[in-house]
């Protein structure tokens, strides 16, 4: 017979531990299973956003043409219109602005008389006038005395001393012939002093002034006789008027003596009949097209829009515009930037540097739940843009 050996039985108390321990198991991994069914399940974001309206502008160009037929101006940028067109001439008498003179010097008004019955005098800036005494003042101006008559003009002293504090008296104009000098010469009626003088002497800003002044009164002159070439519903601003100077004269020259000039300017006046309503929908239509996919319209600023005329072609009948208008825009929260995926994973301050860069959005107020979570849930689903 074979010998067996003898048969020891397992404790139970083993048995009974090692089944605890595969219970346990299984309970914390059904727990930590639930735990994260929970957290993915519950956990959620809300991104609460402020926004706020940025302005957008256009300027834009477009053509005023007559007698256009099939014409979609949102397409071709043309309106249909009129086109009015004069000529104006207008001259006008100015003062020359004065400068004064240092009082540094004696001087005074003196009379400058002619008592030649026939034959004018002239005389150039700068002539000399004699005292009885060899004093020599010179006159400031040139100046034509007529023949019987008399011209007051400042003078001035050659010199700065007391020897030129003169009283009343005659002068002679040693640059005459000595017949001359008997019917020509000067007479002071006060004593010569040292005080201001104004010299009167033509400058460039003076004719420059001068033009400004008169293409002011063409415009408003143009303006008057266009509107009387108006039809009936037809209307006109003073902005509809585009002027093309043509030329300009004057009757004296740069440096010359003279307390006066006159200015001639000759102007052709333009000035365009059409719709307005039509070139501001245009500019919506334009303003429209360029708003970005990031961003959507709030509203036209019409009170923004304005224009001016441009160019003029006689030849073709037609005139450009340069126009310009505003709108208030607003992100578009439909658009990529605000697709809840992007967030995924991240923390508040990683959402809050996200925003902050956008333009348009002034606040950015993010909330995790349940309290502990600390990132975005890994489901876009869960996450949640507010816009207040």
């Amino acid at each position: 017979m074979m010998n067996q050996e003898p048969f020891t039985p397992t404790p139970i108390h083993s048995i009974n531990i090692a089944y605890k321990r595969i219970v346990m198991f299984f309970i914390i991994t059904i727990v930590v299973i639930v735990l994260c069914i929970l957290y993915f399940a519950l956990s959620k974001a809300e991104i609460f956003l402020t926004t706020k309206g940025q302005p957008a502008k256009i300027n834009f160009t477009a053509q005023v043409k007559e007698n256009m037929t099939d014409n979609n101006f949102l397409e071709s940028n043309i309106l249909d219109g009129r086109i009015l067109e004069i000529t104006m001439e207008k001259t006008k008498e100015f003062k020359v602005i004065s400068k004064e003179i240092s009082a540094g010097r004696y001087g005074g008004i003196m009379t400058i008389k002619n008592t030649r019955k026939t034959g004018d005098q002239q005389l150039v800036k700068t002539t000399r006038l004699l005292s009885s005494s060899n004093q020599i003042f010179r006159i400031q101006k040139n100046i034509v005395v007529p023949a019987n008559g008399f011209v007051d003009v400042n003078v001035l002293a050659d010199g700065d001393g007391e020897e030129y504090a003169l009283v009343p008296q005659k002068f002679t104009i040693p640059g005459l012939n000595q017949e001359s000098q008997k019917f020509i010469y000067g007479e002071t009626k006060e004593n010569m002093k040292k005080a201001s003088q104004m010299e009167f002497v033509l400058t460039q800003k003076d004719l420059d002034d001068a033009k400004t002044t008169l293409q002011d009164e063409l415009k408003n002159d143009g303006f008057i006789k266009l509107k009387e070439l108006l039809t009936t519903g037809e209307d006109i601003k003073i902005e509809d008027m585009l002027i093309q100077y043509i030329s300009s004269e004057t009757n004296k020259k740069v440096g010359e003596d003279t307390e006066s000039f006159s200015f001639t300017l000759k102007a052709k006046v333009v000035s365009l009949v059409f719709n307005k309503d039509e070139l501001l929908a245009l500019g919506q239509n334009i303003l429209n097209k360029q708003i970005g996919s990031d961003q959507e319209l709030n509203a036209f600023n019409n009170d923004s829009f304005k224009y001016t005329l441009g160019t003029y072609s006689e030849e073709e009948k037609s005139a450009t515009i340069e126009a310009e208008l505003t709108a208030d825009v607003k992100q578009n929260t439909s658009s990529e930037n605000f697709d809840p995926a992007k967030f995924k994973g991240l923390s508040q301050e990683e959402i809050i540097d996200y925003f902050r860069v956008i333009p348009g959005i002034e606040k950015v107020r993010v909330n995790f739940w349940p309290f502990w979570v600390t990132k975005a849930p890994k489901l876009s689903n869960h996450i949640e843009i507010i816009v207040e």
